[in-house]
Parts: structure tokens; sequence; C-alpha cells
């Protein structure tokens, strides 16, 4: 093969310079075994690393090939790695070279991540600019499997609310606390996929099904704070002899019912 090898370890022990003789374009550092692009000082930054690239890097092959980056383990990306800023950031930009181009991702020093945003203001910011309204547009948690599609809200050691879909119940929409799934406990709302809406029962019967279990409780109460403020409003369906109100007891025995036509049955 064909080799090189310094009988005396130096810092430029191999170069290759442009026609004035200025900066390196390349240079080997066999004292500290590291190469510099750009650079006659290759750095480590801290990590043993011994490449050095002193400007960008551009990968792939214009209308053919992708750049690629591959690693056998895992991969690192420091930003800052000096500590000597305070708004540093990771960009990732299409239609354009450098540092310019349209924001797809960037992460701020802070940890505040923006997805097509360039200065998120909290710590997931997703922003749009478009009239799309179909599928495309938002946000979309898929499960392909036999798991749950969902989201959870945690409060450290105190508090745990899961929204999502339930897989194993019918693919029922469901908000729930205090539990590890969306399927477990009761489901404080459910929406099934007829749209049933059920609170305090996974199993809704009716256009809203309400099952309470507090003692000395209301089940539902209606409340207007106006002062010319109504109360309930009830309509049966378009048959006059249709159930608009009907009260039962605990044994499902009639003690109310009214008719669309007016009629009153008490007992």
């Amino acid at each position: 093969g064909f080799r090189f090898q310094a009988t005396t370890d130096t810092t430029d022990y191999f170069q290759i310079l442009d026609a004035d003789g200025g900066t390196a374009i390349f240079n080997v550092d066999a004292t500290n075994e590291r190469v510099g692009i750009g650079t006659a000082s290759p750095r480590d930054g801290g990590l043993s690393a011994t490449l050095d690239v002193a400007s960008s890097i551009y990968l792939g092959k214009t209308g053919s090939e992708h750049g690629v980056i591959n690693s056998d383990d895992s991969l690192t990306i420091n930003f800052d790695a000096n500590n000597n800023g305070t708004d540093a950031s990771f960009n990732i930009n299409v239609n354009g070279t450098g540092g310019n181009g349209t924001t797809l991702f960037k992460i701020l020093e802070s940890g505040s991540v923006g997805i097509g945003i360039a200065a998120p203001l909290s710590l997931l910011h997703l922003y749009q600019d478009n009239s799309t309204t179909d599928t495309t547009n938002g946000i979309i948690v898929e499960n392909d499997g036999t798991g749950d599609a969902i989201v959870q809200y945690l409060l450290t050691g105190t508090k745990r609310w899961i929204t999502g879909i339930d897989n194993s119940d019918s693919d029922k929409f469901k908000i729930i606390s205090g539990q590890n799934d969306v399927g477990s406990g009761t489901s404080h709302l459910t929406i099934d996929t007829s749209g049933n809406v059920g609170i305090g029962t996974a199993s809704p019967d009716a256009s809203l099904d309400i099952t309470g279990s507090a003692a000395s409780k209301y089940a539902l109460r209606a409340i207007n704070s106006s002062s010319q403020g109504w109360g309930a409003y009830i309509k049966g369906g378009a048959d006059s002899a249709d159930t608009s109100l009907h009260v039962v007891d605990k044994d499902a025995a009639s003690l109310l019912m009214v008719r669309g036509d007016g009629n009153v049955g008490i007992g």
C-alpha cells in the first residue's frame, strides 16, 4: 500500500496550502493525531475528536444522491461546545445554503425546540402558516400495533392525566387520570365511535350519558348565574308522543314523564 509515517511528530506534519500559502486547506497534526480541514490547528473539542472542519460540509451529489451520516453506535451533536455563548442553536433548514433558508427544525441552547419556527416560545413550539385543512395539518399521534395512541400530562410525583384512543375498547376516545394507561380505571370522559359522550361511564348509551358515583352529590347540575338567565332547556323528538323528560327512581320505576304533546304523567 501507500503510507506516510512521520519520523518526528509535529503539529503540521503534512499540509496542503493554496497558492498564496495562507490558511491550510488540509493539515495533519501528528503530535495530537488530528486532522484539520480549513485549519492548521485542529481541535478535539474535549471529546478526543480526530477531525476538525473549520467550515461547512456539503454532503451528497446534486440531483442524484443523498447526503448520509451513519454511525454504528450512538451519535452525539454538541453545539456551543466551548460554553462561551447563550444563544447558540442547532438548525435544520431547507432551500438555502450556509445559515440561511427556511427553518424546519431548531433547538435553542435553552432546550426549546421549534418545528417550522426559528424562535420557539416554549419547550416545544410547532408553527404553520398555510391554508391546509386536511389530515396533513397539525399533529398526529399514531399507533400501528395493539397499543393506544395517547398523549400524557404529568406533574412529577403528583398527578397524571391521559388522553387518547383506547385500542382495546372499541377505539373510544378517553380522558382519564390517576392511571398508567388510558384503558385502566374509570374514564372521566368517553366518546365512542358513534359520537355518544359518556361522563363517568365508558359505555355511553345516549348522545350524552352521565353517571355519578359520589355520595350526596348530584350527577348533573345546570346553573345560570345571570340575573336574566334561564335554566335547562329540554326538547323531545318530532312526534308529540315522544318523551321529553322522564324521571325514574333508583329501581328505574317511573316517577315523572313529560311527553311532547304536553301531557304529564306522575307515577
